[in-house]
């Protein structure tokens, strides 16, 4: 890839000077972080935006557009380690706070990709951890449930708190086991 194809690639004349790249950078990086926020919870999505990350990550590296340094993340997830659905899905709803914080605070490519390797290993742990913590539910039938609509977590963790599991709770349990299975592996 050189300076002209990634002028094409932000649809920018041969003309375009620095600021000009500049600018049409952050503008598909602030795209690119709206669009993974509302794929979370779908972890094969955001791993096919991730792909497609990697020649905005090469354009990033040709123009200097911003820093190809990416994010320092380094903690251990406690969603593994739980040993109850109190502790699971309060680790959950932290870690995903911070994954979003950090996919919004993403200052280049290179780092959105480092925030959507640690979200995919977020989802995962929650689908193993959710299927562990609620296997006497049984799934809802596959063509109940969507891939994009995942159970409120918090809603959830507050209903197993107060010891107020309704039938509502459940039957969105039931449909989360369901949408889980659904959803192919991607580690």
């Amino acid at each position: 890839m050189n300076l002209t194809e990634v002028k094409q690639m932000l649809l920018l004349d041969e003309q375009a000077d620095t600021e000009m790249i500049q600018t049409a950078m952050e503008e598909k990086l602030l795209a690119a972080k709206k669009e993974i926020l509302t794929l979370l919870p779908v972890p094969s999505l955001i791993k096919k935006r991730q792909l497609n990350l990697s020649m905005w990550i090469d354009a990033e590296t040709i123009t200097s557009a911003s820093s190809s340094e990416g994010n320092q993340i380094a903690r251990e997830s406690q969603i593994d380690k739980a040993q109850d659905r109190i502790a699971f899905l309060e680790s959950y709803e932290q870690l995903m706070s911070v994954i979003k914080l950090e996919v919004m605070n993403s200052a280049s490519f290179k780092g959105l990709s480092e925030v959507i390797s640690e979200a995919l290993r977020l989802q995962t742990a929650y689908m193993t951890g959710f299927k562990k913590f609620f296997s006497e539910y049984t799934e809802a039938l596959p063509e109940e449930t969507k891939s994009r609509e995942m159970i409120d977590t918090g809603k959830l963790l507050n209903a197993i708190k107060s010891n107020n599991i309704t039938s509502d709770i459940t039957w969105e349990i039931e449909k989360e086991l369901a949408r889980i299975t659904k959803l192919p592996s991607v580690y």
